[in-house]
C-alpha cells in the first residue's frame, strides 16, 4: 500500500497487485457476479431468499427463517384445500 493508511486512497494498481498475490486484505473487495432469477431472469445477488422483482422463492429454508413463507410448506397447501372443500356446498341429490 502507498504511504497513506486510509483504504480510500488505495489505487487500482495496488488492488490488482494484492488480488494477484492472493493477499487477504479487508479493503480488497472482490465482487461476485450477479445470478439470474430462474423465473424472471432478473439479475439478483447470490444467496437471496426471494426475488425482488417477481417474488419467486429461491431459498425456501432462508425465506421460512425470516417469516416470508410458512415454516412447514407441506401442510400449507393441504390446509388451503380443506378450507376450499368446506366452502363448497354438497349436492342434495347424492
Amino acid at each position: 500500500m502507498g504511504a497513506h493508511k486510509n483504504p480510500m486512497f488505495i489505487t487500482d494498481l495496488e488492488r490488482r497487485a494484492a488480488r494477484q498475490l492472493g493477499l487477504e486484505k479487508p479493503w480488497l473487495y472482490d465482487a461476485r457476479p450477479l445470478a439470474d432469477c430462474p423465473v424472471c431472469a432478473e439479475k439478483i445477488k447470490h444467496g437471496v431468499a426471494v426475488c425482488r422483482s417477481c417474488g419467486a422463492i429461491l431459498d425456501r429454508e432462508k425465506a421460512a427463517q425470516y417469516g416470508l413463507v410458512a415454516a412447514d410448506e407441506k401442510d400449507a397447501p393441504r390446509n388451503r384445500r380443506s378450507h376450499a372443500e368446506k366452502r363448497e356446498p354438497e349436492p342434495a341429490g347424492k
